[in-house]
């Protein structure tokens, strides 16, 4: 199998309906919105292939939650509290040691998979979407973690599979 034909065997069905779905909802979107509507859909279709531990990742994350009184779980912008959690424990291995170089290449792993995720969708017909990923990545070049977006938004997915 070449490499283009592994490329669209990402893209299957069911992919291509949501692809559309998101590529004809961005058709009037200003530009300046492309970020913020692109960004869950990038950051969840590469979190897996980003190299985290995501199964202690959610672990810690549940055991987090757990660990929150129920009244302040309800407490709007909890999402955003246990994200923010869950992104400084990213930065950790599994035995609490800061590993700061191994995050860095682990987003700079991920901005070239979304890359290259660009380019596909972009083969495969879904422009407006294309032009979102790169906006993404735009705004998260140059960017180290745990303050980059991209970064943030592999922790909000991440915290929401708890929740």
């Amino acid at each position: 199998m070449s490499h283009d034909e592994a490329q669209s065997a990402v893209v299957d069905e069911s992919l291509r309906v949501a692809l559309a779905e998101l590529d004809d909802y961005l058709e009037h979107m200003p530009d300046e919105r492309l970020v913020a509507l692109v960004l869950p859909f990038a950051s969840r279709w590469t979190l897996p292939e980003v190299g985290l531990d995501l199964g202690r990742l959610r672990d810690e994350a549940d055991l987090f939650v757990k660990a929150t009184p129920q009244s302040d779980r309800i407490v709007s912008g909890y999402v955003d509290h246990v994200a923010y959690w869950v992104s400084q424990r990213m930065l950790l291995d599994e035995h609490d040691e800061p590993q700061p170089a191994v995050a860095a290449a682990q987003l700079e792993a991920a901005r070239a998979t979304l890359a290259e995720r660009a380019e596909l969708v972009e083969r495969e017909g879904f422009p407006r979407v294309a032009a979102g990923l790169r906006r993404v990545l735009d705004e998260s070049s140059g960017g180290l973690p745990p303050d980059d977006c991209l970064w943030t938004a592999f922790a909000v997915r991440i915290a929401e599979s708890v929740l």
